[in-house]
């Protein structure tokens, strides 16, 4: 990773003032976000946005067995600095280079210290703790006091014990239920002014869930620590644990996580801030060539429910080699075996069904990858012998799932996992999982997460809703790549969708499915429909196959939270720009601002004329001679979707 900056450590480079000597305040390199910060007990901020506060005295402390952050307290030194970056990610999600650009103040007391960034689209917040010795976190607090003119998109969850796959209704603040809870990413809208809270640097330390308290406050809560040698299996993926009265124990000298505000006048601002990725801790991998997102066909969305064939389909050999067959032919790099090839509880127990020196020989000879699913609990068994025979049988990767837990002892498994995998040259994508904290920029061989309520769902639920879709990139997208698992070819509107768990269908369009390629970040991307739906339309699936996974640039000429969603993306010498749209038809005008200078060539799928009923009408189109600035109208059914490819011809 390639870092260039520019770093002032001085008092006078950034509006700054200590008010006494309980008091301080700055602001963000464009001076639009500000931040008064007392030190009095309880240390408490407010946050403000051209003079809205944001949040307002917000209470934040650990505590520790040593150290108090309310007690015995002189005063700080303070330092301060601004900070010009330009890095390099190895995994582009969104840019091929990223600004990090920001103001800090570091107060440092005895013990600890507290660092604060400002960012012009953003603020950030962590604790450093400064003192030897095994630390015991008993608490850490932070109530924050949000805007009442506020709405929030809010997901509500029952239990520590979560996939994280939630839904985002939006509502008043005052008629959240009295201490309920969400786990994060969670989003606040008013007119002006949008904000979401999210972490990263999440590492040997639980995740932060957010509980709505009795006095209106968003209050921390979180996931205690687990006493390791009471977990007792239940089944093949769930455990019951015995908690401790403490939610971590850690090495004194260490970072805390990052407590994250995204903040954007608009919507669209959102869908660009890489404050998770900046945030996160640097990589730890030297050996990174081998790593490689990529396209994946899925097997387990639609039941292995081939067709047209000469074999008996399920879980087995042939059927197996026919998906190689197919990733081969439209340069798709992987192909996942799901649940079923082996005994879910010994991860190299291989099913009789299938020859895996055969299958892996295969692939080999097509130059497709193979991808191996897993239960967590059962590979961290035996997981040194079964990742060795794993890179012994050329496997590429490995989907862990069922994880469904944010504690600091799963926290830890992550990380052992992703640093194990990587030993063995193996790609990660983490299911049943909560969301992105920072752990992929750390081990870039971590591409993807599912936590989110994705198109799996479809298979028993009706509320997979274009509405939904087009939320997911302002709240659980903001955390980092999410694993929806786009592509399904049997379309529907809402009024003929139904639940078929063999074979699925999606609500919303075609070219909604299609959009979804463009707008969702993942650098490992499905196509989860069957390959015999796909080989049916040739020219549908070469257009979504060819679509990129990870970008040089990203641009967001307009979105409108749960309505629609505009964003345009560079990869090499073309563009990409892709539309998602709720259940209203909808007329767009997107000036093509985005572009460099030249003439473009724009290929098209975008809805089809009857696609408002007939969910599954698509049509392709071209225009010629595109310049930058140039206007096009896009016209959106119910629930649809486009997608644009522009190449530059002169």
């Amino acid at each position: 990773m390639k870092i260039l900056s520019l770093l002032f450590c001085c008092f006078i480079l950034f509006s700054s003032t200590s008010l006494s000597a309980q008091e301080y305040s700055f602001q963000s390199p464009d001076e639009k976000l500000s931040l008064d910060i007392n030190c009095a007990e309880p240390i408490h901020f407010t946050l403000s946005f051209k003079g809205l506060e944001l949040i307002r005295d917000a209470h934040i402390a650990m505590e520790t067995n040593l150290f108090q952050t309310n007690e015995n307290r002189k005063k700080p030194k303070v330092d301060q600095c601004s900070v010009q970056d330009e890095i390099t990610p190895l995994i582009a999600e969104k840019a091929s280079k990223i600004r990090d650009d920001y103001n800090q103040m570091t107060l440092k007391f005895k013990g600890f210290s507290l660092q604060f960034r400002l960012y012009n689209n953003g603020f950030a917040y962590h604790f450093i703790g400064n003192k030897k010795g095994e630390l015991i976190v008993k608490n850490e607090i932070a109530r924050y006091q949000i805007n009442e003119q506020f709405e929030v998109y809010y997901p509500e969850d029952k239990s520590f014990i979560s996939h994280y796959e939630r839904y985002y209704p939006k509502m008043k603040l005052d008629s959240i239920r009295k201490e309920s809870f969400c786990v994060l990413p969670v989003l606040f809208e008013k007119d002006d002014i949008k904000m979401a809270i999210t972490e990263t640097d999440v590492l040997d330390y639980p995740n932060m869930f957010l509980k709505f308290n009795e006095n209106e406050k968003f209050e921390a809560i979180f996931p205690p620590a687990v006493k390791e040698a009471a977990n007792k299996p239940n089944s093949d993926r769930n455990e019951n644990v015995v908690n401790e009265d403490y939610i971590a124990k850690t090495r004194g000298k260490r970072n805390f996580p990052w407590r994250i505000f995204m903040v954007s006048p608009d919507a669209a601002g959102l869908l660009t801030n890489q404050m998770p990725y900046l945030l996160a801790p640097k990589q730890d991998l030297d050996n990174v060539g081998w790593i490689e997102p990529g396209k994946v066909a899925w097997d387990w969305w639609n039941a292995n429910n081939i067709y047209g064939v000469d074999f008996k389909s399920g879980i087995n050999t042939q059927t197996y080699k026919y998906y190689i067959d197919f990733a081969a032919k439209f340069n798709i790099p992987y192909v996942i075996l799901d649940e079923g090839w082996s005994k879910t509880t010994d991860v190299l127990d291989v099913v009789p069904e299938i020859d895996m020196e055969e299958l892996t020989a295969y692939a080999e000879e097509k130059n497709v990858g193979l991808i191996l699913w897993v239960l967590w609990k059962p590979l961290l068994e035996q997981i040194d012998k079964a990742l060795e025979q794993y890179e012994l049988w050329n496997i590429k990767g490995i989907k862990v799932d069922f994880m469904q837990r944010a504690d600091q002892q799963m926290v830890n498994i992550y990380e052992k996992i992703a640093r194990k995998a990587a030993l063995h040259q193996l790609i990660v994508d983490f299911h049943g999982a909560y969301k992105p904290s920072g752990l992929r920029r750390k081990y870039p061989n971590v591409l993807t997460y599912e936590g989110v309520k994705g198109l799996e769902n479809v298979k028993w639920s009706k509320d997979m809703t274009p509405t939904h879709n087009t939320t997911l990139p302002f709240t659980r997208m903001l955390a980092g790549p999410m694993d929806y698992t786009p592509g399904a070819m049997r379309n529907a509107q809402p009024k003929n969708f139904a639940i078929n768990w063999t074979r699925p269908m999606s609500m919303g369009t075609r070219a909604h499915q299609a959009a979804m390629y463009v707008i969702y970040e993942s650098p490992l991307q499905m196509l989860c429909d069957n390959p015999s739906n796909y080989l049916k339309e040739p020219d549908y699936t070469r257009f979504i196959a060819d679509i990129p996974v990870c970008w040089d640039e990203t641009f967001a000429p307009t979105a409108e939270i749960g309505k629609y969603v505009v964003m345009a993306r560079k990869k090499d010498n073309k563009y990409y720009l892709g539309a998602l749209n709720n259940e209203d038809a909808r007329n767009l005008n997107i000036p093509c601002h985005f572009l460099d200078d030249g003439v473009y060539k724009v290929h098209i799928l975008k809805d089809g004329i009857n696609a408002a009923t007939m969910a599954e009408d698509y049509r392709f189109d071209i225009q010629n001679k595109i310049r930058k600035g140039d206007t096009l109208n896009i016209n959106l059914a119910p629930g649809g979707g486009y997608v644009a490819v522009f190449t530059k011809i002169l």
